[in-house]
């Protein structure tokens, strides 16, 4: 058998259109160069979207004051496949996520950053030149005019980098990815408006951790003016009605084995109130991005803080085919996957997707069919997750309705009759939630005295005043 080796010869003009060919929605694609400041130890992120008149002056461009990259580093970082980034802390795996996520918006990538303070350098991939050559080649400068003049959009991006100190900016000019998003039956800018709010809520998403956290801040606007991206916590901790607010497991560990290896994989299982239910505006915001309620259910997974893919079973739910239930739409599994086994969980190289091990999905699997206590749900019987979800999909609307005509009718009688002798509801709690609503407050402890871990009480109010307290206090107690 021959030992001989050839070269694997690849062909520039083809690959590019590969590249270019990635399928990301420009949310991804922003939220991918946005990982990549955060990497490199940005503090603050600021994306602007400036959609100029017309659809051939739109241009995007990322600032961030992390690091930055030094002259004689850039060439290396700019190598399809290369990465420096060997800290398990980071995002980063395989090199290719900066040039993927450009290339599959735009026609004309160019990269400025500086450290310290050292004179900006500058790499631009134009796609046009290496289709038209056929070479993959840098270049040094930017995009210019018919004039030979700097381009609008790269003169405005370094005038903002010198004058608000970014170490490094990205910027994306002719975006041949815009029909993917404006519509046939709308104007460029109404359809551009419309993927502006999709593209926030995909970075609130993918990013609620790190914003929760106050770590990092993340602006985005046109250039003149900016909003400052809020969290959006998918599993919607807000909602939290002691009857009819968001339920979770809390963390739980499922072991894993992989050839020897022993992984420790945290899971928290999350079921969300039904839509009818609902309390707070902003919790159906996480509905109206690039997926709707039905798509989101199913799996939520993590990496260093990343919320890296969201919905999809991967065969979990529905006899394993991968579809979408609307009875199974309140439930949510996050999952954290080990910083330093990302290889065992299938990250691909455009960080939108993980496979996830069959091994790892079937102990998951058998954990979800764990029969727990869901809060409120079922009476507090202890079911499996599946369970639980699809009984809130199906009991809480109608226990919910129920629940506001008992209080409708204690408000119309207490209205009725001057406010004595309200009739009895079989709730205990709405009759708590309706008395501390109607009563004025007063004074009905004298003293508290503490002995330990013991508390006494002394209470002055009327035996009716002294049960209401009981059982506001175990509601408390309940709901902690």
């Amino acid at each position: 058998m021959s030992n001989e080796l050839v070269d694997w010869e690849s062909d520039p003009n083809g690959m590019m259109k590969v590249y270019q060919g990635q399928n990301y929605d420009l949310g991804q694609s922003i939220a991918d160069l946005v990982d990549n400041g955060i990497d490199e130890g940005a503090k603050e992120v600021d994306i602007v979207i400036n959609p100029g008149n017309f659809e051939d002056e739109l241009f995007i461009a990322i600032f961030d004051n992390g690091t930055g990259i030094a002259e004689d580093q850039f060439d290396d970082i700019m190598k399809l496949g290369h990465s420096t980034k060997t800290d398990a802390s980071k995002l980063g795996v395989f090199g290719v996520g900066l040039k993927l996520s450009s290339l599959a918006q735009a026609n004309e990538v160019t990269i400025v950053s500086r450290q310290g303070e050292n004179a900006p350098s500058l790499r631009r991939i134009s796609a046009p030149y290496i289709l038209k050559n056929n070479q993959n080649k840098l270049m040094k400068y930017p995009v210019s005019d018919a004039d030979g003049d700097d381009s609008p959009a790269y003169k405005f991006c370094y005038q903002k980098m010198l004058e608000e100190e970014w170490s490094t900016f990205v910027l994306l000019e002719s975006i041949h990815a815009v029909d993917q998003f404006v519509a046939i039956n709308e104007n460029y800018k109404t359809s551009l408006s419309k993927e502006l709010k999709r593209v926030m809520i995909h970075l609130g998403l993918t990013f609620h951790r790190i914003l929760e956290k106050e770590e990092v801040t993340i602006n985005i606007g046109n250039g003149s003016s900016s909003k400052c991206i809020q969290p959006l916590h998918p599993g919607m901790p807000m909602e939290d009605d002691i009857d009819f607010g968001t339920v979770s497991s809390n963390q739980q560990t499922v072991a894993y084995d992989n050839n020897n290896v022993q992984l420790n994989v945290k899971v928290e299982y999350i079921i969300l109130p039904h839509t009818k239910t609902i309390q707070n505006k902003s919790s159906l915001e996480i509905n109206k991005g690039y997926k709707r309620a039905n798509d989101m259910q199913g799996l939520y997974i993590y990496r260093n803080e990343r919320l890296i893919q969201y919905g999809n079973w991967q065969g979990m739910f529905g006899n394993g085919v991968n579809r979408n239930d609307e009875h199974a739409k309140l439930g949510k599994i996050f999952i954290d996957i080990p910083s330093d086994h990302i290889k065992l969980f299938g990250l691909n190289p455009t960080k939108t997707e993980v496979k996830l091990p069959k091994e790892f999905l079937r102990r998951l699997l058998d954990d979800s069919k764990k029969e727990r206590k869901w809060g409120p749900i079922e009476n507090g019987k202890e079911i499996s997750f599946f369970d639980a979800f699809d009984k809130r999909y199906r009991k809480d609307g109608n226990a919910h309705k129920k629940r506001k005509e008992q209080l409708g009718n204690i408000t119309d009688d207490v209205t009725s009759n001057g406010g004595e002798d309200g009739p009895t509801i079989s709730d205990p709690k709405a009759r708590v939630r309706e008395r501390k609503k109607k009563l004025k407050p007063r004074k009905i402890i004298t003293s508290v005295e503490q002995n330990d871990r013991d508390i006494v009480l002394t209470f002055t109010g009327s035996d009716e005043e002294r049960d209401n307290f009981i059982e506001s206090i175990k509601e408390w107690r309940t709901n902690e």
